[in-house]
């Protein structure tokens, strides 16, 4: 358990433990819209959407910002676990790669129908480079 006022935070992607932090709050993207946590909150696990998750680190106290893709959040016992598809710092990000990648995706969309799994993985990549676009613009 953290010091009173923080709790810790995991973040973890199928590459391992990508970030491990003592943090004041934390503010993700839930399935159904953005959550907040602070301190004590209650045992919560929710879904996870594509976007940006950001928090409060109490060690340095800066705002840090990550762009997670799907996958699930829990809360218990001064911790809050992140699993998510993949997480990536700003400094990380890729970002010519994703300006390649828009146009063929958005065509998938397009193009396609949204039972196609073809097509579902082109709206998370997509959701996923806007959400790489928001956190540049920040």
């Amino acid at each position: 358990m953290a010091e009173n006022g923080t709790f810790r935070l995991k973040v973890f992607s199928p590459a391992g433990l990508v970030h491990d932090d003592v943090v004041s709050e934390v503010i993700l993207p839930g399935s159904n819209g953005e959550v907040g946590l602070l301190p004590e909150h209650a045992q919560y696990t929710t879904l996870l959407g594509t976007g940006i998750l950001s928090y409060q680190s109490a060690g340095e106290g800066s705002v840090v910002r990550l762009v997670i893709s799907e996958g699930f959040a829990s809360y218990s016992d001064g911790t809050l676990t992140i699993l998510a598809d993949s997480a990536d710092r700003d400094e990380d990000i890729d970002r010519d790669h994703y300006a390649d990648n828009r146009t063929e995706l958005s065509k998938t969309l397009e193009e396609g129908y949204s039972e196609d799994p073809e097509w579902k993985l082109a709206r998370v990549k997509l959701s996923r480079i806007e959400a790489i676009d928001q956190l540049i613009s920040h």
